[in-house]
């Protein structure tokens, strides 16, 4: 769909939000947390970066939905937020703007 390559997103969400996240973590929440207590800074900005491209590019929340899943390999689908308001919110969690 994009140009650009979000690589670090894909690690992220491959990483993170894979198909057996609620092994590693029972809340999305509590992965973020997971994610952030075990990387350096460095590498959550980059995620921050990413994330900030993603959502700049305005994709119709079916697209977004779809991209997630598909590209990004994001296995936690949030149901009850929509797709770019929960990114918006991984993004402000990510770069500590509570």
């Amino acid at each position: 769909m994009t140009d650009r390559k979000l690589n670090n997103l894909v690690q992220f969400f491959g990483a993170c939000f894979h198909q057996d996240w609620r092994l590693d973590a029972p809340t999305p929440e509590a992965v973020i947390e997971r994610f952030l207590d075990k990387n350096p800074a460095e590498e959550v900005q980059k995620v921050v970066v990413e994330l900030d491209e993603l959502l700049s590019l305005s994709l119709p929340e079916d697209e977004l939905r779809r991209m997630l899943h598909e590209e990004l390999l994001c296995y936690y689908l949030p149901t009850e937020t929509p797709i770019r308001n929960w990114l918006a919110q991984l993004r402000t969690s990510l770069a500590g703007e509570h």
